[in-house]
């Protein structure tokens, strides 16, 4: 049966491949026809042509491609049942998985660090560490999980860890034996939420509005010791709206599937106290709260840290948010802030070994 649903499936997709051959498209015979007289490179040349001329026939005449390409993801979804698609997965009842930039690796345990990049990332940080503190300034290091770390039970079957640790346990693991700076790892804690209420979206690679709530408090509670006027607020300061959002995954999904998914969203009881504006750079936002008695925070993100800005800017008279992985020391000293969050989501834990503007 597998065997015939794949033969199916070629002819399928090399009938889709050669409908530009039976339309307009300039007779084979124009490019591969010569005389004794040609020359071998000549043929070869009269080839990468036709490719050239095929590819490029392909993208400007085929007018019904982009229907084409959805029947084509239809077809596969719908009648073979794959649930393998660019960039995304689709697991048990209808969770979806990001599959780009190796985001399984570090489920699946496939690529772990080596001693010497585990040596890297421990002195880079822990040199930034000591210099943040000779200037005053609490320094925080955040991981968020990924999904499947949070929600590993409604991953495909065939998708099971490979290798014996991941790279985040490798850092708590050589961070406590050689004295880096503490790590907070988010896992526990949003596996016991998740008893609650849904922690993560279905559609979509990031943490909802009560997962990131639940970042949020854990963030302010280990900051509270050096900083006590950091107290978050109790879940029961705010109230749940209804609302739909359309989870960045569906992009990857044949046109046709619904996209959007109900989800709860958190609304605090009072009113915000922070005003938004932008910053210099679209990879900045500036946040500021007139209350001259709480700290400043210049707080280094990913995608992860969108989620955290509506709780976390309530708590600064000033944040200034920078959607990058390296860490700006200018910025910092022009900055002068109290605290230094620096959040890394797990899928992007290599680029603590390579950092990148």
């Amino acid at each position: 049966m597998v065997k015939a649903r794949s033969f199916v499936f070629v002819i399928l997709f090399l009938l889709f491949l050669g409908f530009p051959l039976a339309t307009r498209m300039p007779p084979l015979r124009d490019f591969f026809y010569h005389d004794q007289s040609n020359s071998t490179r000549q043929a070869i040349d009269r080839v990468l042509e036709f490719t050239s001329t095929y590819e490029n026939y392909f993208n400007e005449h085929f007018l019904l491609r982009p229907m084409m390409i959805s029947l084509f993801y239809q077809l596969r979804l719908q009648v073979f049942h794959e649930t393998v698609f660019p960039n995304v997965v689709i697991g048990k009842e209808g969770w979806l998985y990001y599959t780009g930039e190796g985001n399984l690796d570090e489920y699946q345990r496939t690529q772990p660090f080596t001693i010497n990049q585990l040596e890297d990332i421990r002195h880079r940080l822990f040199m930034a560490k000591n210099r943040l503190e000779k200037d005053e300034i609490v320094f925080l290091l955040v991981v968020a999980p990924n999904k499947e770390s949070i929600y590993p039970e409604f991953l495909p079957q065939g998708i099971q860890p490979i290798g014996s640790v991941g790279k985040l346990d490798q850092l708590l693991q050589d961070f406590d034996q050689h004295g880096g700076p503490s790590i907070l790892d988010l896992r526990s804690i949003l596996q016991e939420g998740k008893i609650q209420s849904l922690v993560y979206f279905h559609t979509d690679t990031h943490w909802n509005s009560y997962g990131a709530y639940l970042a949020y408090r854990e963030i302010l509670l280990n900051l509270e010791s050096l900083l006590p006027e950091l107290i978050p607020l109790p879940l029961d300061e705010f109230h749940e709206e209804q609302a739909k959002i359309t989870g960045d995954l569906t992009q990857y999904l044949p046109t046709g599937i619904p996209s959007q998914e109900e989800t709860l969203d958190l609304i605090p009881n009072q009113p915000r106290r922070a005003s938004t504006m932008p910053g210099a750079d679209e990879r900045t936002l500036i946040t500021e709260v007139s209350d001259p008695t709480l700290p400043k925070a210049v707080i280094f993100h990913d995608s992860f840290g969108n989620g955290l800005v509506p709780y976390l800017s309530e708590h600064f008279r000033r944040v200034n948010y920078q959607r990058r992985f390296d860490l700006d020391f200018e910025l910092i000293e022009q900055e002068k802030p109290d605290v230094v969050i620096y959040e890394v989501a797990e899928r992007y834990l290599r680029m603590l070994v390579e950092p990148s503007p």
